[in-house]
């Protein structure tokens, strides 16, 4: 199958695409922008983008790993994810964003950020900003997400941003040769 259709979902304006006889959240020939900020990714997280169909593919936040290719998964999970996630941990919890990201406005977008920027100042990684603070606007999604990982925060961290850690998960642990 090739092409896309309407997802069944009531409601959504949203498109599953069809191609190698599955259906996906974003079309086959589908990459991540290449060295986005954290702002931007920011407003991709909460609006999502549109295809070369004039589609428009879900908010980041709305995107199941398991209805994206390997690839865009792969970057997804591990240059995306991390720091996006952390940030929406730190809105308020009786936030609801809207589900439609057409919905959301340019102040939305810029009074989250805002929130879930502090969040990672003061919750997260406070070590940042006192190293390397003028640096941090320039610096990509990516890089963010590997460096906000609990191995740079135990290695590079300070006191604050290791007692904010959540309790280590077994596979957090190192594994040790015995």
């Amino acid at each position: 199958l090739t092409g896309h259709q309407k997802e069944v979902e009531t409601g959504s304006p949203y498109v599953l695409y069809t191609y190698e006889g599955k259906l996906w959240h974003v079309p086959h020939d589908f990459n991540f922008p290449p060295k986005v900020d954290r702002r931007k990714a920011w407003e991709l997280w909460l609006c999502g983008v549109t295809d070369t169909n004039n589609n428009v593919i879900r908010p980041f936040r709305l995107l199941k790993p398991k209805l994206l290719p390997k690839s865009v998964r792969s970057k997804f999970k591990t240059q995306w994810q991390p720091v996006l996630i952390k940030m929406q941990e730190g809105l308020p919890e009786n936030m609801q964003l809207p589900k439609n990201g057409r919905d959301v406005d340019v102040s939305l977008i810029s009074s989250t950020f805002d929130v879930a920027t502090n969040y990672l100042k003061t919750k997260v990684c406070s070590y940042l900003w006192e190293k390397k603070g003028h640096l941090l606007n320039k610096w990509s999604v990516a890089t963010w997400s590997s460096t906000i990982q609990r191995a740079n925060i135990m290695k590079h961290g300070n006191m604050n941003d290791i007692s904010n850690l959540p309790p280590e998960k077994v596979t957090n642990f190192n594994r040790k040769k015995q």
